[in-house]
């Protein structure tokens, strides 16, 4: 049987953390026996990526990715992160430096797009006159 990223994430989830937060090397170690046997080397960071995706769901954390057209300032970051603060209870959040974007900024929220940048605005108003 052929396995996933997302069946590996589940799996190292299972062996992780025992009810008392202690991690289980026993477990661990056939986990990466696992992994070893089925040469799923190349797939580990993504099989650790969707286990973190597991980990802050269960614990009710939301992943924020800001995107800007040039590096935030430390007020400006203060400012994000205030409100980001204030919608979202549990966040981890990060910035990126996209500049393909024109201005204002692009936030990614788990999987979800918020765009707010004038180039996302610009493709949306030439796909509506090419309508």
């Amino acid at each position: 049987m052929k396995l996933t990223v997302s069946n590996y994430a589940e799996l190292l989830d299972e062996v992780t953390p025992d009810a008392k937060g202690k991690v289980i090397p026993e477990r661990i170690a056939k986990f990466l026996a696992l992994v070893r046997k089925n040469r799923a080397w190349s797939q580990l960071p993504r099989i650790i990526s969707a286990y973190e995706t597991r980990v802050f769901k269960r614990q009710g954390i939301v992943r924020v990715t800001v995107r800007t057209p040039k590096p935030l300032t430390v007020s400006e970051e203060k400012k994000i992160a205030e409100q980001l603060g204030r919608d979202l209870k549990s966040i981890i959040w990060n910035t990126e430096v996209d500049p393909t974007l024109v201005g204002g900024l692009q936030l990614q929220i788990d999987d979800r797009v918020v765009r707010g940048s004038i180039r996302d605005h610009l493709q949306s108003l030439s796909k509506q006159l090419s309508s």
